[in-house]
């Protein structure tokens, strides 16, 4: 507004009686109202929509994960593994057989761990040898690191295994 414009409306409101003051002030308070109702609680209710939205989405992940985790330890206690013998020296036959070569051979630490490094590895070929640990010797991954490397599908990894117990 210019200075002049301003000073039109100060002295209209000199003039004004109490009444057409009060009258003025409801009228300000209601478009005061007005304008909190458009631009706070319209885009407020609009959150809450997609809020609600979002949680929906959010439960039938949930509900799809847990699916998924139930599956998988079922199909894990389905499977029978043979715990006989090292399984330092299983993990190095069943690297060996994929062609995965360790930079030492693999051996059991004090906490019951074997930790194994494999400079560079054909990613399909570690899947298939921990798929076949699992299996065969009932030897599960407990920490990996996988790192890619420059040639396409390549990839340094830093595993460390367990046996589980007999009888899961």
């Amino acid at each position: 507004m210019t200075h002049a414009a301003l000073a039109r409306i100060v002295d209209a409101w000199h003039r004004a009686g109490s009444r057409e003051r009060i009258a003025i002030g409801s009228i300000a308070v209601v478009v005061l109202a007005a304008a909190a109702v458009l631009w706070i609680v319209l885009p407020l209710q609009d959150a809450v929509g997609r809020a609600g939205e979002d949680l929906a989405r959010e439960r039938m992940l949930l509900a799809t994960a847990r699916h998924l985790v139930a599956e998988d330890a079922g199909l894990a206690r389905a499977i029978a593994p043979a715990r006989a013998g090292d399984a330092a020296s299983a993990i190095d036959r069943v690297l060996a057989q994929n062609g995965l070569s360790p930079l030492s051979a693999a051996h059991a630490g004090t906490d019951g761990r074997i930790d194994v490094v494999v400079p560079e590895a054909s990613f399909d070929a570690l899947v298939r040898a921990l798929d076949a640990l699992s299996r065969e010797d009932g030897i599960r991954v407990v920490e990996a690191t996988l790192l890619a490397r420059v040639a396409p599908g390549s990839v340094r990894a830093e595993l460390a295994f367990v046996r589980e117990p007999a009888g899961r």
